[in-house]
Order: structure tokens, then C-alpha cells, then sequence
């Protein structure tokens, strides 16, 4: 079965800590894909997604589960799960430039639970990091929009671009 891409919004940031992508969902479709492309400017370069809801306020609170595998050409892949957490942790990119690829199922039902899988590359000029992961957002409730931002308060993307797809 072929899919069609109906394009919804692009926002994009130079040198910023963070850049929320708001009234992206909310379009009729069950499933919206989203792609990442950004360069951090540091060596501790995790990005973290938090979503937002339909009142406009990013949710920072432990209502994420999600499980992720990143897997390091340098060393042994790492599993890591957590059924508590206040991010979503998508990636990674030590100053180099990481794409992400994101699909976000049921943002618009405010009956269902909003969950997400991804597949990201990375890493630096020497060592490639892939992650793959998926989450679920624990609170039945519409979302409008996605909040991205650094695993370090410091940190900032020295560029970032977010498209947003739905999915027909």
C-alpha cells in the first residue's frame, strides 16, 4: 500500500537551546512523520522531545515510557528503557549533524494514549551513533505540538529544522 506525505509545517532555529513546533497536529490524521536535521555544538549532544498539549504547554512531567537502542560503531550497543521520564530521548550528534526520523500515532484523539517510534543517525567525525527507539506518552490527551531540546541545559543546536508530515 502506498502512503502519501500531505506537508503541514517547517520550523526551523540557528544557535537556539530549544525550538517547540506548535499546532502541527490536530489535522485529521492518525499518523503525522516528522524529520529532524541539526547540528549541536557539543560533545554531550542527547536530543530530548517533549510534547505539547492542546493548551499549549509543553509536558515536562514523568508521563513518558520509552525504550531505545543506541547503537555505537565505536563500542557495544546500549538498551535502555525507562517507564518514568520527563523526556524522550531521540538521538544524538556530537557536532556533526544527525538526522531523526519520527512517526507520532494519535496526537488529535483525545481518547487514546500519543505514541511515537524513531530512527535517528549521528555521532561525530569519527564514530557513528544510530538510535532506534519508540515511546508512549502515559496520559490520554490531544497534543498540538512537540518542544525539542539538548540533554544539557548549556548546550544549544548550532541549526535545526523540523518538518511535519501527515500521513495519509
Amino acid at each position: 500500500m502506498a502512503t502519501e506525505l500531505q506537508f503541514i509545517k517547517e520550523v526551523s532555529g540557528t544557535n537556539v537551546t530549544t525550538l517547540s513546533v506548535t499546532d502541527c497536529f490536530g489535522k485529521g490524521y492518525d499518523v503525522y512523520q516528522v524529520i529532524l536535521n541539526a547540528e549541536s555544538n557539543s560533545t554531550d549532544g542527547y536530543w530530548g522531545l517533549q510534547l505539547i498539549d492542546n493548551s499549549g504547554s509543553t509536558i515536562t512531567g514523568s508521563e513518558y515510557a520509552q525504550a531505545y537502542l543506541l547503537m555505537r560503531s565505536y563500542n557495544t550497543f546500549i538498551e535502555n528503557k525507562n517507564t518514568a521520564s520527563s523526556t524522550i530521548y531521540t538521538g544524538y550528534d556530537q557536532d556533526y549533524g544527525a538526522t531523526l526520523n519520527l512517526y507520532i500515532y494519535n496526537p488529535d484523539d483525545s481518547g487514546s494514549y500519543t505514541q511515537g517510534t524513531f530512527a535517528t543517525d549521528g555521532g561525530s567525525s569519527t564514530n557513528l551513533i544510530g538510535t532506534k527507539g519508540a515511546f508512549v506518552h502515559k496520559t490520554a490527551e490531544v497534543i498540538s505540538g512537540m518542544h525539542f531540546k539538548m540533554s544539557a541545559g548549556s548546550n544549544d543546536f548550532n541549526y535545526i529544522n523540523v518538518s511535519v508530515y501527515g500521513v495519509k
